[in-house]
């Protein structure tokens, strides 16, 4: 892919593969983790405020460095909350094409799979602040 700028912001090129692209939209990588907001679009040097499936375009991402936070051929979603993407699904979905369709799916697996991790990292470190309790060994006679 083509970098433009490692960092403040990092400006890079990228392919929409489904759906539309606009800025100020979060993203996130495959495995779930915000990168950051997607700050400005451009198409041939001109700002665009969205970029269609097909496009190439150069984005901008502030507080995100490439080759750190993100690598060069990493795939990004736009990070809906779990209640619009739903709600998007429930109401839009016939107005959606079958890869939208297939790719908001996709979004929400990820989505649950880090609501679940997070839960049990929660609930793992819970145990470990518990009291330690005093214990008394019954012997039998």
């Amino acid at each position: 892919g083509y970098i433009f700028r490692k960092s403040n912001p990092a400006v890079f090129g990228i392919r929409v593969d489904v759906g539309l692209l606009r800025q100020k939209v979060a993203v996130m990588n495959a495995d779930g983790r915000r990168i950051g907001v997607v700050h400005q679009i451009q198409d041939g040097g001109k700002s665009i405020n969205m970029a269609k499936k097909g496009q190439e375009v150069a984005v901008s991402i502030q507080n995100v460095t490439i080759g750190r936070q993100i690598s060069e051929e990493e795939v990004f979603y736009s990070l809906p909350s779990s209640h619009d993407a739903k709600l998007l699904l429930k109401r839009f979905e016939h107005k959606l094409s079958p890869e939208e369709v297939e790719v908001l799916k996709e979004i929400m697996t990820i989505q649950r799979k880090v609501t679940r991790r997070i839960f049990e990292q929660a609930c793992e470190d819970q145990v470990h602040q518990l009291p330690l309790l005093p214990c008394r060994q019954v012997s039998r006679s």
